[in-house]
């Protein structure tokens, strides 16, 4: 992925803050590892709409080339919308799994 920029998308709503923390965190520090761009939306400061945060995501998705979804992504709205816009926008999109990547056929 380097040279990418690369849009991570999971649950954040429902689970713990720490929680996200490292899940997003594992997989942000290994994109720039790998020479990649990534955007956490976890960078976003705490406090918007649900609705603003997903204003500002499906933005951020559309400057991105790629999505990685998390392995907790099928219980999160807000992913699952990132998802759709992601496929029907083109994006390649990776399933990240145990520190692997899987690419969307």
């Amino acid at each position: 992925m380097k040279g990418k920029k690369v849009y991570i998308a999971g649950r954040i709503t429902g689970i713990s803050r720490i929680e996200a923390i490292k899940k997003f965190g594992e997989v942000e520090k290994d994109l720039e590892e790998k020479q990649a761009t990534p955007f956490n939306p976890l960078c976003l400061p705490e406090g918007f709409a649900w609705e603003d945060y997903m204003e500002i995501c499906l933005s951020a998705v559309n400057r991105c080339d790629t999505v990685v979804m998390l392995d907790n992504w099928t219980s999160s709205k807000g992913a699952q919308v990132e998802y759709g816009h992601a496929f029907k926008n083109n994006k390649d999109i990776y399933f990240y799994k145990d520190g692997n990547y899987t690419k969307q056929k």
